[in-house]
């Protein structure tokens, strides 16, 4: 990370800062947890609504969006990409990407001529691509290139400020085109536009309000000003109803690409046994976006104008979305944020700062923060999320907020000395220079004031900790510290297989694993989308054979595995070699002849494994096979090259193993989150096929599906309740922008009440099968659990240690459990949730356990029912009836 990163030296409880040098004691740490939470729950309980400022500011940008694209149809965009956070939209300060759907790769809008546009790395400038534009686009944009055809930055910038004056001073109407159409539902994260822009044009649904809310915003009824900056368009509009206030508008210009960056070692320098493999692994397959930022003035760099900085904030999202908003990640994610707004500020977390010993007759220290940016401080924290060590749950658990805390602080002064960090996704990438404000680098001053003020302010910290008081612990978070204890004594006592076959690892290990790999190549091919060469994915020379398909990503998994375990066990010998300096030259010199050695055992693997004959008869196609057949060659390589494969791989294979059999049992719960989505996803299409098609009415489609269960119809139904009992549905096949109102009869006629009713019946029942369903799943694989363990204790007693047994319709479950415990189910959402009440005198509390995988795959907000009534709709000016 350009830095030896922070670390701490535990003992009963406390830690030690290795940077600031500070030791916190168990007493102290306790005494932050408190402090850091409240610190959170008051920024969340902010009383200040800026809900109505948010609103009024998207529909002003929609209308110059639109506006600039009617002015030049090559710079319209269809969706707005949402980059706001909760607090900088309390703050007034809104952030925007605006895609340029002509030039994205996987354009929006089928019918204008695609541009062919080549990405281009600079193994110089990790972090920067160019694009130069092929065939008709070379054409339709000759004024934005240069002479070697790369789209210039600087012009493209220019152009659409120019469009964007023009459309604040004057209004431009609709000339031509329906399809972009202003509708609430195209303001959208970069997650879910990267969702949306993965199905046909015929599976997106829009929604609209049916009651019109009048025309959109004018420009010029609003002060509005137009500033460029080296990141962007800012726009400060000036609201007169809402005392006067002044928002600032940030546009950040971008082009999508499917593909992502090959200089990039994210993800494949995550471990396939890291516990959020199946994460990052998915989060490379979101693709990435060239925004206008160029590198910072000191970069040495031909062609500047041409560079296009990489952003990724589909990823992005996909990974702070991962947790709970009440976890100990995302907790300490927002102490973070907090912190830095309020020194940013110039507060100090309404704690009297504690001067500096040594400094009293100096200057005072600075109070405000310079380049310290929100992108630093998660970039520190994905860092700490990556390390999470060998076991993740106890490194996690509650009472570790403050820890987590405080070392993401040392860290970060540890990253300010040294006036680098490296970027989470780029190698040879220094976090400090590309968040520099105005394209230029900070001054040394800069960086001395900001490492000074969080040295005080963790001194600050260490001093308060002492005297600050100390809550009782909540119920949660004495639960689920208990429940992480009780779980690690479940994986502790769960039985190993012991036979040869697969090499030990059990069913559940092997589904697992097979989903990971899944997720591997389906991020090798996001990849590889706009480059052809796979091999530069790896760090081993090209075959000069041919394999088929199957064989190749065999081939490449195999080398992705051998290349992970060999950059995690070269570093821990360079540091051992480093303790000895007397044979620092011989040694390392014997280092490189290993590491050579290594890369030669290697190419005679993957030679045998390319003229196995019954290798390429298998069906590598099937996961579960290709998972079998990888896990083979791994051991057979180990086991017949002791010397150079076996000291490194195994190491891995063991880390593997572990790995796998503590998380395999998400597994069957990520697997079918998957298939929810999938089903789900497929049954909208087919509703939208049939309204388009006009084979169906959408008031009776939707009854019908919500009839039988799926959860975007009842998302949907809802949604024309929150609307106030009308919502219109737009469609946007190809040719044409298909608008359907919604409307609730308010009762009229005797059917209209029953034809929802009815079908919100059906769909309770179908729904309470599918969760009784998935109870039995769990707690099927709970009994299995418990007879593992009970089979492996030495006492043949007949009482177990654990029973659960299916209790009445209230859904309790193991009432007469001999060790204190009951398992109640419940349903909420899509998350399967098993409460478990300790009856022990000291646990009198209940809590709950998610279960990953489930995540909702709607299509729409959920809100709760209000009323049940009837419902019609009508497609333009025609009116159809009642559902």
């Amino acid at each position: 990370m350009g830095c030896t990163p922070s670390g701490s030296s535990c003992k009963k409880g406390s830690i030690r800062l290795m940077t600031t040098k500070l030791t916190f004691t168990k007493g102290q740490l306790c005494n932050l947890n408190t402090y850091f939470r409240k610190l959170v729950d008051e920024a969340q309980n902010d009383s200040s609504n800026a809900f109505a400022i948010e609103a009024i500011v998207e529909r002003l940008v929609q209308r110059l969006m639109r506006s600039a694209g009617n002015l030049d149809r090559r710079f319209s965009s269809m969706f707005l990409v949402s980059l706001n956070e909760p607090r900088r939209i309390k703050q007034g300060r809104f952030e925007y990407l605006l895609r340029i759907d002509a030039l994205s790769i996987s354009s929006v809008s089928p019918e204008q001529g695609r541009s062919t546009v080549c990405v281009e790395e600079d193994a110089s400038l990790p972090g920067f691509i160019r694009l130069k534009m092929l065939g008709v686009g070379a054409e339709v944009w000759r004024e934005y290139v240069d002479v070697a055809g790369r789209l210039r930055r600087d012009l493209v910038k220019a152009k659409l400020a120019n469009l964007l004056a023009t459309a604040i001073k004057r209004d431009v109407g609709d000339q031509t085109n329906d399809r972009i159409c202003v509708s609430p539902g195209q303001v959208v994260d970069a997650e879910i536009l990267d969702k949306i822009l993965k199905q046909p044009d015929h599976c997106r649904i829009f929604y609209g309000s049916a009651v019109s809310d009048g025309p959109l915003p004018e420009p010029r009824n609003h002060r509005v000003a137009l500033i460029e900056d080296s990141g962007g368009i800012l726009l400060r509009i000036g609201l007169d109803k809402f005392k006067a206030r002044e928002v600032e508008v940030k546009l950040l210009i971008g082009i999508g690409v499917s593909s992502w960056p090959t200089l990039a070692d994210y993800p494949q320098r995550i471990p396939l046994y890291h516990c959020d493999a199946l994460l990052h692994y998915t989060a490379a397959q979101s693709g990435m976006y060239a925004v206008v930022v160029g590198p910072y003035s000191g970069a040495r760099c031909e062609n500047r104008a041409t560079l296009w900085r990489v952003r990724v904030p589909a990823a992005e999202k996909i990974m702070s979305q991962h947790y709970a908003a009440d976890s100990v990640p995302a907790l300490t994610e927002a102490v973070l944020l907090e912190i830095l707004y309020e020194l940013r500020e110039g507060r100090t977390l309404h704690l009297p700062m504690k001067p500096k010993a040594g400094r009293k007759n100096g200057p005072s220290p600075p109070d405000r923060l310079r380049v310290v940016s929100r992108h630093i401080l998660r970039t520190v924290h994905r860092w700490a999320l990556e390390r999470t060590g060998p076991d993740p749950l106890t490194s996690w658990a509650p009472d570790t907020l403050s820890c987590h805390v405080l070392l993401a602080l040392d860290e970060l002064v540890a990253a300010l000395k040294c006036q680098s960090l490296r970027c989470y996704f780029h190698p040879r990438c220094n976090v400090m220079l590309q968040c520099a404000r105005g394209g230029m680098a900070y001054h040394e001053d800069s960086y001395v004031s900001d490492h000074r003020l969080l040295e005080s302010y963790l001194e600050t910290l260490h001093y308060r900790s002492f005297s600050m008081t100390r809550d009782v612990p909540r119920p949660l978070d004495v639960m689920e510290n208990e429940l992480i204890v009780r779980w690690r004594d479940i994986i502790a006592a769960l039985p190993r297989e012991t036979s040869n076959e697969d090499y030990g690892y059990s069913q559940k290990q092997l589904e697992y694993f097979s989903m990971i790999l899944e997720q591997v190549l389906r991020a090798k091919n996001a990849l590889l989308q706009n480059y052809p060469d796979n091999y530069s994915y790896s760090n081993f020379s090209e075959l000069s054979y041919c394999m088929t398909e199957q064989v190749e990503n065999l081939v490449f998994l195999l080398k992705l595995i051998l290349t992970q375990a060999k950059n995690q066990s070269y570093p821990m010998a360079s540091r051992k070699l480093r303790m000895n300096d007397h044979y620092k030259e011989s040694k390392k010199r014997r280092h490189c002849n290993t590491s050579s050695q290594f890369d030669y055992s290697v190419g005679l693997l993957i030679d045998v494994i390319a003229r196995d004959r019954e290798t390429a008869n298998m069906d590598l196609e099937s996961f579960p096979i290709m998972t079998k057949i990888l896990l083979q060659w791994l051991y057979f390589g180990m086991d017949y090259d002791r010397k150079f494969l076996e000291p490194i791989l195994r190491p891995y294979l063991n880390n593997l193993f572990n790995s796998l059999h503590e998380h395999g049992w998400c597994a069957t719960s990520w697997k079918k989150g998957q298939e929810v989505y999938a089903s789900e996803m497929q049954s909208l299409s087919i509703f939208c096929k049939s309204v388009i098609s006009e084979e169906i009415s959408p008031a009776n489609g939707i009854v019908d599906y919500l009839s039988k269960g799926w959860r975007w119809a009842e998302n949907m139904t809802k949604m024309i309740e929150r609307s106030g009992n009308s919502l219109r549905l737009i469609f946007l096949p190809r040719d044409r922008a298909i608008k359907y109102n919604l409307t609730f009869t308010e009762n009229k006629s005797l059917s209209s009440f029953s034809t929802w009713s009815k079908a919100r019946s059906v769909s309770t029942i179908v729904r309470k099968k599918s969760i009784h369903y998935r109870i039995s799943e769990l707690f099927d694989f709970l009994s299995k659990l418990q007879g593992s363990i009970a089979s492996t204790e030495k006492k043949g007693s007949a009482r177990s240690r654990r029973s659960f047994a299916t209790g009445g319709a209230s859904g309790r479950v193991g009432n007469g459990a001999t060790c204190g415990q009951r398992i109640l189910s419940s349903f909420e959402e899509d998350h399967l949730l098993v409460y478990i009440q300790f009856t022990d005198s000291s646990l009198q509390t209940e809590t709950g356990i998610g279960f990953p995988g489930f995540r909702r795959a709607s299509v729409a907000r959920i809100s709760r029912a209000a009323n049940h009534r009837g419902a019609s709709e009508t497609a333009g000016e025609r009116d159809t009836g009642d559902a």
